[in-house]
């Protein structure tokens, strides 16, 4: 589910303490969709709902995709532990890597695109530490 927009009722709200405020951007829908499940409450979807979102401004792609990987990694190491944890970073790291490898391959089909793909993931591969501990 995507966080864009998202009706909660007040008392679900109250019980699960609102947003995780540790997660800067990204995810933290996920981490509060994850707490209302397991706490016994149901998330519902209507695919007929509509929401156009004006305007706005986000980081450059490389920046976001680091963003979304910290996110992920605050996630994972919330609400996993041990092995589960341990293998869930390597899988983003490789994922990372794929993504730098197919846009090295790209640049010579979509020079432009590639050149973006490979800026957003070459900081997850070379740089793990800056992502890992989330």
């Amino acid at each position: 589910l995507s966080g864009a927009f998202m009706m909660v009722p007040r008392t679900v709200w109250a019980d699960m303490h609102g947003l995780d405020e540790g997660f800067f951007a990204y995810s933290e829908e996920m981490d509060l969709c994850y707490r209302i499940r397991k706490s016994g409450y149901r998330i519902a979807m209507d695919p007929r709902a509509e929401i156009i979102h004006l305007g706005g401004s986000g980081a450059p792609r490389a920046e976001r995709t680091v963003m979304k990987v910290k996110s992920m990694m605050r996630f994972i190491r919330k609400h996993w532990s041990g092995v589960g944890s341990y293998f869930a970073c390597w899988i983003l790291w490789l994922q990372g890597l794929v993504r730098v490898l197919g846009g090295t391959v790209l640049r010579f089909i979509a020079p432009q695109k590639g050149r973006e793909l490979v800026a957003a993931f070459k900081t997850i591969v070379v740089n793990p530490s800056s992502w890992r501990n989330g």
